[in-house]
């Protein structure tokens, strides 16, 4: 009916049709990347099958609250199951390091003793042996597991500041998101939507200077 009124060239028509069927194959990719989004956060809310949420609210996020960073770290510290297991290689370490001081000094044996000579002399007492580490301090093996302690507690230095680093960049992150949607949604949609009003007004109005494109 446009193209018949000469309001909107055959070209146009043609670049219209076009940007159509190429809005209908992005269409089919959102609707692909919205079903990865919903199951990403069913599995983060443990959530097993079941239908979409009833989503709420708008891009306007809640301001955070002071002091995030330090709260964030401390649950990560108490939920990661890696940090779990370096703290477990910290406490074996150490208990071996232990041992391995206590076995310096060797098992304490004692016990009754009984002695009869070639003069009918009968002798009964008690023994007790204890080997001292004099010579064999088993320096090198102590050494060794003190290594390994303190390779085991820089592991577990290590988790956490990664939980830190990690923490930092995710705030850093969400505060950069936070602040493109709140440009997006204070300055970016008004004026686009402003912008689309006034040309379709001089679209409808005949005006020689508007076209399909510049509705686009």
């Amino acid at each position: 009916n446009l193209v018949a009124a000469a309001k909107l060239r055959p070209a146009d028509l043609i670049i219209l049709r076009s940007e159509i069927e190429d809005a209908r194959a992005q269409l089919g990719q959102g609707r692909t990347a919205l079903a990865t989004a919903w199951n990403d956060l069913r599995s983060a809310l443990g959530v097993v099958g079941g239908g979409a949420f009833d989503l709420q609210g708008d891009l306007t996020a809640p301001p955070l609250p002071p002091g995030l960073a330090p709260a964030l770290a401390e649950t990560a510290r108490e939920h990661r199951p890696d940090r779990h297991a370096r703290e477990a290689a910290v406490a074996e370490a150490d208990a071996v390091l232990r041992l391995e001081v206590a076995n310096r000094y060797g098992n304490v044996t004692a016990g009754p003793t009984y002695e009869y000579d070639n003069s009918r002399i009968n002798n009964v007492g008690a023994m007790v042996s204890m080997p001292l580490p004099v010579l064999n301090a088993h320096r090198g093996l102590v050494l060794q597991r003190q290594a390994e302690k303190a390779r085991a507690a820089l592991d577990l230095r290590q988790v956490d500041v990664e939980i830190d680093q990690q923490i930092a960049a995710a705030l850093t992150r969400l505060a950069q998101a936070r602040a493109w949607a709140e440009t997006y949604t204070r300055d970016v949609l008004p004026n686009l939507e402003t912008n689309l009003k006034d040309v379709r007004l001089l679209f409808e109005s005949g005006d020689a200077t508007v076209g399909a494109l510049q509705i686009l």
